[in-house]
């Protein structure tokens, strides 16, 4: 089971990082730059500074359980408590796919239904990874 669990930490680890650099194609396919014409310059500039703070977390996590994915399996209570977190931080990003965002209103997504299902199988992997880790530093598979 751990090598297993490296691995699938490792591919997770890699595919934030691969999210993390497809951000920018989203911000041009969602037609960011125009939507942020029509708003106040504070508020484009907040949305901007959360949008690249979101997407650092992701891709220096994604670093972390690339690299080090062992680190995420050794039970220590850090060990947890970051595989905790992430987990809640994944499932919550599934959630938001499932139950908030209307791909209807998305130009450019909308007849792209296999970019929305990549998406989606790779949020569920990662979060599913992450919730494998838990599992594991609480003496699941032991």
């Amino acid at each position: 089971m751990d090598d297993l669990t490296l691995w699938g930490l490792r591919i997770a680890g890699g595919g934030q990082i691969a999210l993390a650099l497809l951000h920018r194609v989203a911000m041009r396919e969602l037609a960011w730059r125009e939507d942020f014409a029509r708003i106040r310059p504070l508020n484009a500039r907040l949305f901007k500074g959360l949008f690249g703070y979101v997407t650092c977390m992701n891709f220096l996590f994604g670093l972390l359980t690339l690299l080090g994915p062992g680190l995420l399996l050794d039970h220590s209570t850090l060990a947890l408590l970051v595989a905790a977190f992430l987990a809640a931080f994944w499932t919550a990003r599934v959630m938001l796919q499932l139950f908030y965002y209307r791909w209807r209103e998305a130009p450019g997504f909308v007849g792209r239904w296999y970019c929305r299902a990549m998406l989606m199988s790779g949020f569920v992997g990662i979060a599913l990874a992450y919730w494998l880790a838990l599992c594991c530093n609480l003496g699941a598979f032991a």
